[in-house]
Order: C-alpha cells, then structure tokens, then sequence
C-alpha cells in the first residue's frame, strides 16, 4: 500500500477477505489509526471486530501464527514489493487452503 490510512486499510481488507465472507467471524485488530474504519470491515465482512489491549500483540494469536507461517516462506524484513505476486499469492493460497481447527 503506498500509504497507510484508514480509507486505503479498509478497502485492502474489504477487498482481500470478501472471497472468505461468511468464514471470517472475528477480526482481531491491534490499535493502529489504519484501523479507524474497523465498523465499515466488519459490517461489509459480517463478522464482529476487536481490538486487543495495547502492546498485548499476544492477543492476536492467530495473526502472530500467521507471521509465523508466511516467516517460513519469507524471512523477516522481506520487501514485498519486491516479491512478485504470483509467488505471493501461492504463498497466500497455500496458507488459506491450509487445515485449522
């Protein structure tokens, strides 16, 4: 994202997780101002959103589990708009279509 405001935040995530409406229940966000939009998320996503308690990032578990597996495909401090999408959206579909609880 060029920059990071709430407008552009909400419409990446719109855009990203509507192939998912329905399957997305939660969404777990941190406090970040980008998030200022959560409500218009959450009501086009139909799920509930919360906030975590400031610097409790261990809130977020499944975020942090997330990091944790794209970390296997791409090491910390990766530039992403260096990757190409192609290789990014496998990696993306990989851990999607992956089995959870």
């Amino acid at each position: 994202m060029p920059n990071i405001s709430a407008e552009l935040t909400q419409a990446a995530m719109v855009r990203l997780l509507k192939p998912r409406r329905g399957a997305v229940k939660i969404i777990t966000l941190d406090n970040g101002s980008e998030f200022a939009d959560h409500a218009a998320v959450g009501k086009a996503m139909t799920a509930d959103t919360y906030f975590c308690d400031s610097y409790c990032s261990g809130q977020r578990g499944s975020n942090e589990n997330t990091i944790d597996l794209m970390r296997q495909h791409f090491s910390k401090g990766t530039n992403f708009r260096k990757v190409i999408g192609a290789e990014l959206r496998k990696v993306v579909r990989k851990l999607n279509d992956r089995p959870r609880k």
